[in-house]
């Protein structure tokens, strides 16, 4: 599903499952980060991949913080994206950890 407005997903979440949210860091209404920190309470299991346009060591520092697991300036190669996407949805209900090291190994 895609939604344009953080406010329709975060209802969403709160009813349905999410296992993984590609998030745009600048949304209209509220962050990506305050859309992660919302997520985490109501769906702590959702993984997240962040996608900007503000790729400074701040966002970053900022998204990882959050409990993204993997980060990806724009632009960004799409390949990369998808193959981020794939380890994130085959590491699901694990720990995480594969996700999360190789979100320091993708820019």
């Amino acid at each position: 599903m895609k939604f344009d407005d953080p406010v329709l997903f975060i209802r969403h979440a709160t009813s349905n499952p999410v296992h993984l949210a590609v998030i745009d860091i600048r949304m209209p209404g509220m962050s990506g980060i305050e859309v992660m920190e919302k997520l985490s309470t109501i769906s702590p299991a959702t993984r997240t991949i962040v996608i900007t346009g503000e790729g400074d060591p701040m966002s970053r520092a900022a998204a990882m913080s959050a409990g993204a697991v993997f980060f990806f300036p724009k632009p960004f190669d799409d390949e990369a994206l998808l193959q981020a996407i794939r380890a994130t949805i085959s590491s699901h209900g694990n720990d995480g950890g594969e996700g999360a090291a190789d979100a320091n190994r993708i820019r």
